[in-house]
């Protein structure tokens, strides 16, 4: 979909010293140390783009990513664009071809444990913990006929 090598964070740091040169391109979800540590792997030149900030807290970047490594870092509020009724049309395309993409296979989440609602306490501890798979539930209003 436009990258030559993809990886996620946890295949750069456990892998990344096996692929050959370095990213150009970053984007991160996370923020937090995890802003640091992604924003050290850049090549010279390369740019980081934030669009989101799940650890909560403050996005670091160190001195020598942004002086000696010259990276660009950015910050996109794609949720803003996504639910501004003027992009209506367009971020619906984008959320159906996404999801055209999960079934026909070229997207695949991440290891996720399914938990039934009324699990959801056990959801939330493992979520909180960061020592288990993602969490995951599905809740789906019951569409009733009328007929």
């Amino acid at each position: 979909m436009g990258g030559d090598l993809v990886w996620t964070e946890e295949e750069a740091t456990i892998e990344g010293r096996a692929f050959k040169g370095r990213p150009k391109l970053a984007l991160n979800g996370v923020g937090g140390k995890s802003c640091l540590q992604i924003s050290n792997m850049l090549s010279r030149g390369g740019m980081l783009i934030t669009y989101g900030g799940m650890s909560k807290a403050p996005h670091e970047i160190s001195t020598s990513s942004l002086v000696f490594n010259n990276i660009t870092s950015i910050g996109i509020a794609n949720g803003l664009w996504m639910w501004d009724p003027a992009n209506k049309v367009e971020s619906d395309g984008m959320l159906r071809e996404i999801q055209d993409y999960f079934i026909r296979g070229v997207l695949n989440p991440p290891p996720m444990d399914i938990h039934p609602l009324e699990d959801y306490a056990i959801a939330i501890k493992n979520s909180m913990d960061g020592k288990h798979a993602k969490q995951m539930f599905l809740i789906q209003e019951e569409k009733t006929s009328k007929l």
